[in-house]
């Protein structure tokens, strides 16, 4: 069985080493096809009050099998914020996926059965999409 593993920070191969001293096995076939995130954030503060922030993450293609003949599409979101606070409150808008990608949020590749497929079934790509665009409005008290 194999795992697909993410992170928001990985670097040099720090992601692997936090692993394993999470009580991970320290075999060498385990591994393969952990994902590397890239994440730019850019903040800017607009006026006193307010903020704007834009992050962009993207996921290489990672391989699906050991021998890498099937590998993950690479994904890329862009979100964007803008936040007015004030003493005790902040009111916030946050567009996530802001160009709408259809990209995969995560690919595995395993056997499969459909009415009508064979009782092994079929060794095939399954994914979970991103999340569409959408718009969150928030507001926060501090007490």
């Amino acid at each position: 069985m194999h795992h697909v593993c993410c992170y928001d920070r990985v670097r040099n191969g720090r992601a692997i080493d936090h692993l394993r001293g999470a009580g991970y096995p320290a075999a060498a076939d385990w591994h393969w096809n952990i994902a590397t995130p890239q994440a730019r954030r850019s903040l800017a503060r607009l006026a006193p009050q307010l903020t704007a922030t834009t992050r962009i993450r993207h996921f290489a293609s990672a391989p699906l099998l050991e021998d890498e003949s099937q590998r993950s599409q690479a994904t890329t979101l862009v979100n964007l914020g803008g936040y007015w606070e004030m003493v005790r409150v902040r009111f916030g808008v946050d567009v996530l996926n802001l160009f709408d990608a259809k990209d995969p949020d995560i690919t595995y590749w395993y056997a499969s059965r459909l009415p009508g497929e064979p009782v092994e079934g079929v060794e095939d790509r399954h994914t979970h999409p991103v999340e569409p665009r959408q718009v969150r409005v928030s507001l926060r008290y501090a007490l």
